[in-house]
């Protein structure tokens, strides 16, 4: 057994290689906004008063095209990529669908109300209350409307229902594989 090698027999280094070819950019740029965010949060507090507005619209920005980046290589991974042998096929923006952008938008929409609902468990007075209304705004989305817990963007990607009632995902077997 080779040291790239699984159990399984799956080479390692084939699989890192399509992927880090097919997801260079939303992985460079996800970087490039960890990176911009750690400078902003250092400079913040060594800026004098007129220039620390500018830091703090930094670190959000800089947490924006992480997260969104994050959610369209995401995106990107769930559609998959062109292969052929051992090499990635594809274009520089083949991780850019309309799926990925809705993914990253998602996990954006995801990762806000994740923020509200824990600084609502850890504060108290008007911030709470704040963020209680803003968790009532972003759960629409991850939530649905009625606050089923269902995404309220499944219904369009999965397509139309069966029949039956299930959605096409439903009827695939492990055949069509």
């Amino acid at each position: 057994m080779d040291a790239k090698t699984t159990p399984q027999g799956v080479t390692i280094a084939r699989e890192f290689t399509v992927l880090t070819s097919a997801l260079y950019i939303p992985l460079f740029l996800m970087l490039a906004g960890l990176i911009w965010r750690g400078v902003a949060f250092e400079f913040r507090f060594k800026a004098d008063a007129s220039h620390q507005a500018f830091w703090d619209k930094a670190f959000a920005w800089g947490s924006y095209v992480a997260t969104f980046c994050q959610g369209a290589a995401v995106g990107a991974f769930i559609n998959g990529f062109k292969v052929e042998g051992p090499s990635y096929q594809g274009g520089a923006f083949d991780w850019l669908t309309p799926f990925s952008v809705f993914t990253g938008l998602g996990l954006m929409v995801a990762y806000a109300l994740l923020g509200c609902t824990w600084l609502v468990m850890k504060t108290d007075g008007a911030l709470e209350a704040r963020m209680r209304a803003a968790a009532r705004w972003r759960r629409r989305p991850t939530l649905g409307p009625d606050g089923n817990r269902r995404c309220a963007g499944s219904r369009f990607w999965s397509g139309p229902r069966s029949s039956s009632g299930g959605s096409r995902a439903s009827s695939v077997s492990a055949a069509d594989f």
